[in-house]
């Protein structure tokens, strides 16, 4: 596997999230290149037992921002046009998440932000989002649009 497929997974070992407030931050985003026209930034996982669950804190976050659209699927070189999509964890450890929810983007800049506001809203967030530039396949797989 290459360097971000290890990054990722990685990251995605640490577990399911609880989204609750809290006072402490739990780490910081790790960004893409802010001009990558492919990004995704990997918000949540989970075991993928509830998924509206998991996507209304993704949407709301999403929304309070009046730049950016929710679209259906990622417009590459795009800027502040964001797609929700959840996917499988090729990867999974014994008793991790096998679900990842993420936003796609067609500008890393646009991912990094809505990461960075997620984090705001979540700053107890473990693992902290991670955007990643260009493909992923090689770690999520079953991509599956979770529409605007």
């Amino acid at each position: 596997m290459n360097r971000i497929a290890w990054r990722l997974v990685a990251a995605l070992a640490f577990g399911s999230v609880a989204l609750a407030a809290a006072d402490t931050r739990a780490g910081s985003v790790k960004e893409a290149n802010a001009t990558c026209m492919t990004a995704t930034a990997v918000l949540l996982v989970s075991d993928g037992a509830d998924d509206a669950k998991a996507w209304q804190p993704i949407r709301d976050v999403v929304k309070s921002n009046s730049k950016w659209t929710l679209i259906p699927t990622p417009e590459p070189n795009v800027t502040d046009k964001v797609a929700l999509t959840k996917w499988s964890i090729k990867h999974t450890y014994k008793g991790g998440p096998t679900t990842a929810y993420t936003a796609q983007c067609g500008h890393g800049g646009t991912c990094n932000e809505v990461a960075h506001r997620f984090l705001d809203k979540f700053p107890q967030m473990t693992p902290a989002p991670e955007v990643f530039c260009g493909e992923i396949s090689n770690v999520l797989e079953n991509p599956t649009p979770a529409g605007g």
